[in-house]
C-alpha cells in the first residue's frame, strides 16, 4: 500500500489497526500533489473516509484527525490528533499489516469480497455537484451535507429537547383507579422489584378489572337484562293458540280457547260439546255472562246512570247490551252459561282445564281496535267495547256526556279520552292519594273488561331493548358490508406502470435484525436485490441488534450478514457512539458499507452493527449492545433529524454519512423509506408498486402492502393464520384506507415518505423523533406502546401530528413473512400485539380528525 497510484485502491482501512493518516502519508510520498482514492474505508471495519474528497494535503491532515477513541470532533483530544504527524515507523507498520491483508488490482477496486467496476459512480466533485444542486434541499446550507462539511461547521443549532413528560388528569386519575382495584393488595404480596415495577403489575391489573367489568356488560347486556326487561309468561298468543289447535275439537289433542282472557285446554273436557267446537281456537268469553254491574262496589258505579234500575245493569245475562259493532258475535248467544258468572264462576267450573293466560301485543290491539276498542293499566289489557256500545249517538258516535254511562267520574273520563292507548298513567295520577280506591277501580274493571296482559316482550323496556340490539346489530352489519365494498375496491389489482422519473427516487430499504439465521437473512437479502427498482437508487440498510447467536446458529447474526453481503469483519473494528434508548442511554456500532453483486444485480449497503460500549464487551454480555427495534429505528431517523436542522453529529451520524458519500447517495436526495423485517420477503416488483403510489399521491405519508404467511404447510398453527392474514389486510387495512388512516403500518412491509414538498420533514420531523424516542417510558400504558408495538406506536404517531397526510393500503404490494408454527409462540405474540393495540386505539381516541369507525 505504499504506493497508490491515482485508480488504485487501499482496501479495508481500519481506524483500529492501521492509520488512514500513514497510509495517505504513504500514498502522497509516492505521488506527490495527487490525489487518493480510497475503494472500501471502514467506518469500524468497511467504509469509505469521509474525508477522501479532499486533495492529498486536506485528505490526509482530515483524515489524521478522525475520530480517536474517545473523541469527538469538537474535543480537545480531537484537536491534539490533528496536530500530531504520523510517524515514519508508524507508516511501515501501517503499510506491512495492511500488505499482509489484500492487495490492489488494477482497473477495479475490490473489498472484501465486493468489485467496485471503475466509473460506476460520479467521482467526488461530481458528486459534490450534484448534491449542491439538489432541488429544494435547505439544510446544511442548500446542499446536501457530507461527512467533512456536517463535522466541520463551526455552529449547530441547538439540539432538540425531548418533550417534556407531563402526568395529565387522565393519568393521575389512572394511577389512583389502578391503586383503588388493587387496595386490598399491598405491595409485599407483589413479587415484583421497585415502585415503578409494583405500579405497572396494580395498572395491569387494573386494566384486567376493566376488560372484565365490560365483559360482564357486554354478557349482562345480552344475556341478563333481557330477563329483566323481556320476562316470560304464562300467558300465550293467538299465534301460539292458532299452532296449538287444529280448528275444530279433538279429544285427546290440545284444543285450546280463551274465556275472559284465559286460555282454556279443552282437550279433555267432560262437558258436552255442544257448540263449543265453534270455538276451538277462538274466543268463547260470549258464552259466559260478565259480573253484571250492580254487584261491584259502589265507589266504582255512577248511581245517577240511566241503566241503574234495568235487568241488564242487576243481572247476569249473556246477550251484549246493545248489538256489537263486529259480525263476528251473534247478539244472542245460545247455551248461556248463566250458572258460571264472572271470574269466580268461571273458574269454580273450568278452573282445572286453565292452561294461561291470553298475552296481546301491541300489533294485536291495533289491529282489532275499531271493532274492539281496548284500554291498558299496568299491563292488564281490558276490552271497553261494550261500555264504549252504551255511549254511542244516533251517528254511532261516542258522547262523553251519554246518559248511559254507569261507570264512576274518573273511570268514566279515562275511558272515554285514553280508549285504545295505555291509560296507567292517566290512571295512577287519578287514584294518586286514594290507593283503596284504586284497587276497588281495577277490580272493577277485572270483572266487567278484563281480557288478558300485555306480552312481556312486548313492554316499553323489552321493546326498547329489542331497538337497541337492532340498532347494533344494523350498525355492525352496515360496517361489515362497507369493509366489504371498500375491499372490493382493491380486489382488482391495478398494475401501475412505474416512469422513468418515478424509478429515479432514493429509497432506503431499512431491515432491523436481532437472531436470525443465514435461511431468513439470504431469503431477505436476495428478494431485496431481485428487485425491479433500478440498482443505482436503493440502498440496503442493515442494523444488527446486538452481537446475537440465534437458536440452532453456528455464526452471530452480523457475521451472517458479512457472509451474505460479502464483506470481513474483525475485533478490532471501531465502533462509534450514539445516545440510545434504554437505562444507560449509551452504546457503540460499527459501521460498514459496499456493495454486493450477485448474479448480474448490485445492491449498495451499509450494515450498523450495535456492538455495545466496552464495559459491555468487557463484561461477556452476551446481550451486548442490544437495544431493542425501535432504537434500530431511531438511529437513522435521528440521523435524518439532526442533518434536516443543522443539528450536532453524533459519531455514528458522521460514520452512515461517510458511508452514504462513498455509495454516491447524497443524503438530500432520500425520498423513502422502505422498512422489512428480516425473516420477510418482498415480491420483485413490490418496491415500484410503493413507489409509484407515493408518486401518485404527494399526501400520502406512508403505505402498506399485502403481507402473507411464507410458512403456511409447517403446521396447522400456520395454516389458520393464511384467511387471518387475508382478511386482516382486504377487509380491515383496505376499509381504513378509504378514509386514509390505518391504524397499524406493520413493521415487516411499510413504506414512508423521508420529508414533503418544500422540504417539510416526516418521520424525521422533531415532533414525531421526539416522541417516538422517549426515554422516560414508566407506566404501563407507555412500555405497552412503546416496547411491545413499536410500528403501532410509530403510525399512532403520524396519525396524531399528521392529519393533513394519508396512511393508505397498496395491494399490489406483496411480501411473505415468517409467522409463528407452535401455538406457544403464537399466543405470546398476539398476547404482544393485543396490548399493544388496546393502548394504541386509546391514544387514537385523542385524533379528531380521524374516523371513529376505523378504531
Amino acid at each position: 500500500v505504499g504506493a497508490v497510484p491515482r485508480g488504485g485502491s487501499v482496501s479495508h482501512i481500519a481506524y483500529g489497526d492501521i492509520s488512514y493518516a500513514a497510509a495517505a502519508a504513504a500514498a502522497g510520498a509516492a505521488h506527490p500533489g495527487e490525489g487518493m482514492s480510497v475503494g472500501h474505508m471502514p467506518y469500524g471495519g468497511a467504509g469509505r473516509s469521509p474525508y477522501d474528497e479532499l486533495p492529498y494535503g486536506a485528505g490526509a491532515a482530515a483524515a489524521s484527525a478522525a475520530y480517536p477513541e474517545g473523541a469527538t470532533p469538537d474535543s480537545d483530544a480531537f484537536a491534539e490528533r490533528k496536530r500530531v504527524a504520523p510517524a515514519d515507523d508508524d507508516v511501515k507498520k501501517s503499510a506491512g499489516r495492511r500488505k499482509d491483508r489484500s492487495g490492489s488490482r488494477g482497473g477495479s477496486r475490490r473489498s472484501n469480497g465486493v468489485t467496485f467496476r471503475d466509473g460506476e459512480y460520479n467521482n467526488d466533485e461530481e458528486r459534490g455537484g450534484a448534491a449542491a444542486n439538489t432541488p429544494g434541499a435547505k439544510s446544511m446550507g442548500g446542499r446536501s451535507p457530507s461527512a467533512k462539511s456536517w463535522s466541520s461547521a463551526s455552529t449547530y443549532q441547538p439540539p432538540l429537547k425531548m418533550p417534556p413528560k407531563t402526568q395529565s388528569c387522565s393519568s393521575r386519575f389512572w394511577a389512583r383507579f389502578s391503586r383503588f382495584v388493587t387496595c386490598l393488595i399491598p405491595d409485599c404480596l407483589i413479587c415484583c422489584k421497585g415502585a415503578p415495577a409494583k405500579q405497572a403489575w396494580r395498572e395491569k391489573f387494573a386494566i384486567c378489572f376493566v376488560a372484565f367489568m365490560f365483559s360482564l356488560v357486554l354478557v349482562g347486556g345480552i344475556g341478563f337484562i333481557p330477563l329483566a326487561f323481556c320476562q316470560e309468561t304464562e300467558g300465550y298468543t293467538w299465534d301460539d293458540i292458532g299452532d296449538r289447535t287444529n280448528g275444530y275439537l279433538s279429544f285427546g289433542q290440545e284444543s285450546w280457547t280463551v274465556i275472559h282472557g284465559n286460555v282454556y285446554d279443552l282437550a279433555d273436557f267432560g262437558h258436552s260439546a255442544g257448540s263449543l267446537k265453534e270455538y276451538v281456537g277462538r274466543d268463547a268469553g260470549e258464552m259466559f255472562p260478565r259480573t253484571p254491574p250492580g254487584d261491584l262496589p259502589g265507589a266504582c258505579l255512577n248511581m245517577e246512570s240511566a241503566l241503574v234500575n234495568t235487568t241488564i245493569f242487576n243481572e247476569p245475562s249473556c246477550p251484549t247490551l246493545l248489538p256489537p259493532v263486529d259480525n263476528e258475535t251473534s247478539a244472542n248467544v245460545p247455551l248461556c252459561h248463566d250458572f258460571a258468572t264472572g271470574p269466580e264462576g268461571v273458574h269454580s267450573f273450568m278452573g282445572k282445564y286453565r292452561y294461561g293466560i291470553l298475552a296481546h301485543s301491541h300489533d294485536s290491539l291495533l289491529k282489532t281496535h275499531t271493532s274492539k276498542p281496548f284500554l291498558i293499566i299496568d299491563r292488564v289489557v281490558y276490552n271497553i267495547a261494550p261500555y264504549l256500545n252504551l255511549l254511542l249517538d244516533d251517528k254511532l258516535n261516542i258522547d262523553p256526556n251519554h246518559p248511559n254511562g254507569y261507570l264512576s267520574e274518573n273511570l268514566h273520563k279515562m275511558i272515554v279520552n285514553k280508549y285504545n292507548s295505555d291509560a296507567s298513567r292517566v290512571f295512577h295520577v287519578l287514584f294518586e292519594d286514594d290507593e283503596e280506591g284504586a284497587q276497588m277501580a281495577l277490580t272493577c274493571l277485572d270483572h266487567l273488561f278484563y281480557v288478558g296482559k300485555m306480552d312481556a316482550v312486548d313492554s316499553p323496556g323489552c321493546r326498547s331493548l329489542n331497538i337497541l340490539m337492532y340498532f347494533l346489530i344494523c350498525f355492525v352489519a352496515v360496517l361489515l358490508i362497507l369493509q366489504l365494498l371498500c375491499s372490493l375496491l382493491y380486489v382488482t389489482r391495478t398494475k401501475r406502470s412505474l416512469s422513468k422519473e418515478m424509478a429515479s427516487s432514493q429509497v432506503m430499504i431499512m431491515v432491523p435484525c436481532y437472531n436470525e439465521g443465514y435461511k431468513e437473512l439470504g431469503k431477505t437479502i436476495k428478494s431485496v436485490i431481485e428487485t425491479d427498482y433500478p440498482d443505482v437508487n436503493k440502498c440496503l440498510f442493515v442494523v444488527c441488534d446486538g452481537v446475537i447467536t440465534g437458536h440452532g446458529e453456528d455464526r452471530s447474526t452480523p457475521d451472517t450478514v458479512a457472509d451474505t453481503l460479502g464483506y470481513t469483519t474483525g475485533e478490532g473494528d471501531r465502533g462509534y457512539r450514539y445516545s440510545s434508548i434504554g437505562t444507560n442511554g449509551r452504546n457503540r456500532a460499527r459501521v460498514y458499507h459496499g456493495v454486493s453483486e450477485k448474479d448480474g444485480r448490485s445492491l449498495k449497503y451499509i450494515v450498523v452493527v450495535k456492538c455495545g460500549t466496552s464495559k459491555e464487551r468487557r463484561g461477556n454480555n452476551p446481550r451486548a449492545g442490544n437495544r431493542g427495534k425501535r432504537d434500530s429505528q431511531l438511529i437513522l431517523a435521528g440521523m435524518l433529524n439532526r442533518i434536516h436542522h443543522d443539528r450536532k453529529p453524533c459519531e455514528l451520524d458522521l460514520a452512515i454519512l461517510g458511508a452514504l458519500d462513498d455509495l454516491s447517495i447524497p443524503v438530500d436526495d432520500l425520498r423513502y423509506l422502505m422498512t422489512i423485517d428480516a425473516d420477510t420477503r418482498v415480491h420483485p416488483d413490490s418496491m415500484a408498486q410503493m413507489v409509484a403510489a407515493m408518486e401518485r399521491e404527494p399526501r400520502l405519508l406512508a403505505c402498506c402492502g399485502e403481507t402473507r404467511v411464507d410458512n403456511k404447510a409447517q403446521s396447522w398453527v400456520t395454516a389458520v393464520q393464511v384467511y387471518e392474514y387475508y382478511s386482516s389486510h382486504h377487509m380491515k387495512k383496505a376499509f381504513e384506507s378509504a378514509f386514509g388512516a390505518v391504524t397499524c403500518l406493520p413493521g415487516c412491509f411499510t413504506m414512508y415518505r423521508i420529508k414533503a414538498d418544500g422540504d417539510r420533514p416526516l418521520i424525521a420531523s422533531d415532533v414525531v423523533y421526539g416522541n417516538y424516542a422517549r426515554n422516560d417510558i414508566d407506566s404501563l400504558h407507555e412500555k405497552n406502546l412503546y416496547h411491545l408495538g413499536e410500528d403501532r406506536m410509530l403510525t399512532t404517531l403520524l396519525l396524531q401530528h399528521f392529519e393533513d397526510m394519508k396512511l393508505s393500503f397498496v395491494p399490489e404490494a406483496v411480501c411473505w413473512t415468517i409467522v409463528p408454527h407452535k401455538f406457544k409462540i403464537l399466543l405470546s405474540q398476539r398476547r404482544r400485539w393485543i396490548n399493544s393495540t388496546f393502548h394504541n386505539m386509546w391514544e387514537l381516541l385523542k385524533v379528531h380528525s380521524m374516523c371513529g369507525v376505523c378504531l
